[in-house]
């Protein structure tokens, strides 16, 4: 256990900051999404997908400094975290606070994703079930349907027994499938069944599958963020009205056949539970099915209205914004000359940390400072600062590539030294 807890701790630290600042966004987007709350469905989507990019590609760039400007920065990256030795504060054997939560993180998460593999497993089992079509209006029709929304991809047109899926869905990455239940291709005419074609395959022609399996994965690792989960139910939410639009636009605005399609589709629908989380269906959770209908009946509904200027410069702000946010700052003054009572050289943290650490300290008096990283073999590795500074309480953040091992950090002002230890792990 004492040889994990360090990869371990350096997870969860790094999950829980990322948590921290991504909380920002999800305000700012939140507040956009209100202010633009007749803009079209395609853009609200879009900008809740930009809620995700910091959790999927969380980044650390040097794009804002707040910096001494004599300070001299490296800014390689950098993997630290304490020696195995100094991960149990509390002696031998006996794991802290952050120990204890980051295996209740790894047990959990473990739970909740093998949940989600079940639910894959079962659908998979469930196409063992499905057969080609055979009915040519309906092959015919699939084919003119594709045509129509310009879907490159083939797409194969199976048939399920009702007893496992009630309800039409796309499934499938690679090899596009849309599944119809049986008691729906001997029933409905292709009159009927246009409108549920249009929108299945209007999840295909997105690539709405690439984004529903990184909601998976992000809703896996960060389980205990709140903030998550309601930033995966709008994109479900606007994905829906996304496809309505479009099938909308396709039909030419029959509204009335289309709200008629859907709540015939809900009232022969019984088992949706061999779906799993890698199938589309026609019929979502959210929003309720009333506010579907009234959206789809008002004359304002947004049928493929194309993105305006200003909503690619929002989303284009947003998405900057994101990567903002992961920043990583220089050196930072924290307090003004005077506040410290000693020269004082913290331990780095977080502890342990992921891709970079940050250094406290602090000046009594002003003076020339010297802040050096060592090898165990006395080697310089990188010179953070090298100038002369005011007194105060500073912090400055290392980003460095080195190898594992471990490193010393020496704080110099005058004829004063004080070193402290770190490991680095990569």
């Amino acid at each position: 256990m004492e040889e994990i807890m360090p990869y371990l701790n350096m997870i969860t630290g790094h999950l829980a900051a990322t948590s921290l600042y991504v909380t920002v966004l999800i305000a700012l987007v939140l507040v956009i999404d209100a202010v633009n709350g007749n803009a079209p469905s395609r853009f609200r989507y879009l900008l809740w997908c930009m809620a995700l990019v910091p959790l999927v590609i969380p980044v650390r760039i040097p794009f804002i400094r707040t910096a001494v400007p004599s300070a001299v920065i490296d800014t390689a990256r950098v993997y630290l975290v304490p020696a195995a030795a100094h991960a149990f504060p509390s002696g031998a054997g006996t794991i802290g606070l952050m120990g204890k939560l980051s295996v209740l993180w790894l047990a959990s998460g473990a739970v909740i994703c093998g949940i989600v593999m079940g639910k894959v497993a079962v659908m998979f089992m469930s196409l063992r079930h499905a057969v080609p079509i055979q009915r040519q209006d309906i092959q015919a029709l699939v084919s003119s349907c594709r045509m129509r929304m310009g879907t490159a991809v083939s797409v194969e047109t199976l048939v399920i027994p009702d007893e496992i899926i009630d309800i039409p869905c796309v499934t499938g990455v690679f090899r596009r499938r849309l599944l119809l239940p049986q008691s729906m291709v001997q029933s409905w005419s292709c009159a009927d069944l246009e409108p549920v074609i249009f929108h299945e395959l209007a999840h295909i022609t997105r690539n709405d599958f690439v984004v529903n399996f990184v909601q998976i994965a992000v809703q896996v690792v960060y389980f205990f963020n709140p903030l998550v989960w309601l930033v995966n139910r709008r994109i479900r939410r606007y994905r829906e009205e996304a496809c309505d639009d479009i099938v909308l636009y396709l039909m030419a605005g029959n509204k009335s056949l289309y709200a008629h399609t859907i709540i015939r589709v809900i009232e022969s629908a019984r088992n949706q539970a061999a779906l799993g989380v890698i199938g589309m269906d026609f019929v979502k959770p959210s929003p309720s099915l009333s506010e579907r209908i009234q959206r789809i009946m008002r004359h304002s509904v947004c049928t493929e209205k194309p993105l305006t200027v200003r909503h690619m410069l929002l989303l284009a702000a947003v998405f900057t914004f994101g990567l903002t946010l992961s920043c990583a700052p220089g050196l930072t003054r924290i307090d003004d000359a005077g506040s410290a009572t000693e020269m004082t050289l913290g331990q780095n943290y977080p502890n342990p940390v992921n891709d970079k650490t940050t250094i406290p300290f602090a000046l009594k008096e002003s003076g020339a400072v010297s802040l050096v990283i060592y090898d165990v073999k006395g080697g310089k590795v990188a010179t953070l600062i090298d100038k002369r500074l005011d007194a105060g309480s500073y912090k400055i953040e290392w980003d460095a590539d080195v190898d594992s091992g471990i490193y010393f950090y020496e704080l110099k002002v005058g004829d004063k030294t004080i070193v402290k230890k770190m490991t680095v792990i990569t």
